[in-house]
């Protein structure tokens, strides 16, 4: 059971970062949802709960009554403890941790990482008054390293659902190459997906007014739009940023098309060699990635190659890591920028997963090409093939 694994794989994560119990506090989570709950036990908790992970214990949670049996159903926690209708969560967990204790307990909150940053200042603010009650004696940390491990770090399950959605978006990639043509507008290659998504039982990867995020170069507007009705032209190069989600898990990928001049059979040359020089920074960067650097020295090799290619450099991070979320927090491929020198310096892991994607900007548009990748203890490699050529599409009128 993945949820299973997961957890015990956080119990194995504590000794590392002297932790005695980690704790999840949630209540009435369709409002605030602690981000990691999908990736642990993500079920409804109405009341106050918490599920607490013990350095060489037990995994345990404790719920109001009316969740008592559906966390039991999980099969995750080792003892499920439900206060009834008389009692309450603060007896529950004082009688769990008792008077005076001196462990020391991390709880998910995080300066720097949205992905650990789950638990609501009012919440927070609850549970400290219920520790002062206790004459609590210990330390409270932010979860963020063991939460950094822990989503960073996937298991082979994991990495075949990530796979898996990386298929089927390649395939959704492949059939818009009879879609797309001179005529047909950004939104309405942009419902062609969602469309697809529809068919294959799925959802896009993020928000659903801006998944897939397309763009008809070169008069697109520039960074995270919704779709708009600019049309394609002849000559216009199209990129589409897209994923879905198989199983509870994304993938995160960009293809690069070129729509045919009426008098032409193929992209022009200096469009290809911008296509291919990201192509092979990619594969550079995968060959780079290894346990043990750092994202921030990935991000200026890959940086480096593709300027000595002659292209000028890019705006955005390298990549970012994929799993439950489309960034899902952790170790990040890009320079160190205020807020995040920690997660640019983190080293990297085997069962890293990244998207990876470079650009080059040209009059004609940007070149960005991205691709998922798995750093294994031999070496990293691709989790679907990757794009080779820049598509080039006939024209036609839509």
């Amino acid at each position: 059971m993945l949820q299973r694994k997961k957890l015990e794989q956080a119990r194995a994560y504590l000794d590392h970062n002297d932790i005695d119990l980690w704790v999840v506090l949630s209540r009435e989570n369709t409002m605030v949802k602690d981000p990691v709950l999908p990736l642990v036990c993500d079920i409804y908790f109405s009341g106050l709960a918490a599920i607490i992970v013990e350095k060489g214990g037990q995994i345990r949670a404790i719920t109001s009554f009316l969740e008592g049996d559906s966390a039991k159903q999980t099969g995750v926690f080792d003892v499920v403890e439900p206060y009834q209708k008389d009692g309450s969560f603060e007896e529950s967990f004082s009688r769990y941790l008792g008077e005076n204790s001196t462990k020391t307990i991390a709880l998910d909150f995080s300066e720097g990482d949205p992905a650990a940053d789950g638990l609501p200042y009012g919440l927070y603010l609850k549970f400290r008054k219920l520790l002062d009650q206790l004459h609590f004696q210990g330390r409270l940390v932010s979860a963020e390293p063991l939460l950094d491990q822990l989503r960073s770090v996937k298991c082979e399950e994991e990495v075949e659902c990530i796979r898996r959605a990386g298929e089927l978006t390649e395939r959704i990639f492949d059939e818009a190459k009879a879609f797309i043509r001179v005529g047909v507008t950004e939104r309405q290659i942009f419902d062609f997906f969602q469309q697809k998504c529809r068919e294959y039982g799925t959802r896009p990867s993020w928000e659903l007014d801006q998944c897939p995020g397309v763009s008809v170069y070169p008069d697109t507007p520039s960074g995270h739009c919704g779709p708009t009705d600019i049309p394609v032209k002849p000559g216009s190069v199209v990129g589409i940023d897209f994923g879905v989600v198989v199983d509870g898990y994304c993938s995160d990928m960009q293809r690069m098309y070129y729509v045919l001049k009426e008098n032409e059979t193929d992209a022009p040359e200096h469009l290809k060699e911008a296509f291919r020089a990201v192509r092979d920074t990619i594969a550079y960067t995968k060959d780079y990635l290894r346990p043990g650097v750092t994202g921030g020295e990935t991000d200026a090799a890959a940086r480096k190659f593709l300027a000595d290619k002659g292209y000028g450099d890019w705006p955005h991070s390298l990549g970012h890591q994929v799993g439950r979320f489309v960034h899902d927090g952790g170790a990040l491929l890009g320079r160190s920028r205020p807020g995040r020198e920690k997660l640019v310096n983190m080293p990297l892991a085997s069962g890293n997963v990244f998207a990876v994607e470079p650009a080059a900007y040209l009059p004609e548009g940007c070149f960005c090409v991205e691709e998922m990748v798995e750093i294994t203890p031999d070496g990293t490699r691709f989790l679907t093939k990757p794009q080779q050529e820049l598509y080039v599409l006939k024209g036609g009128e839509g």
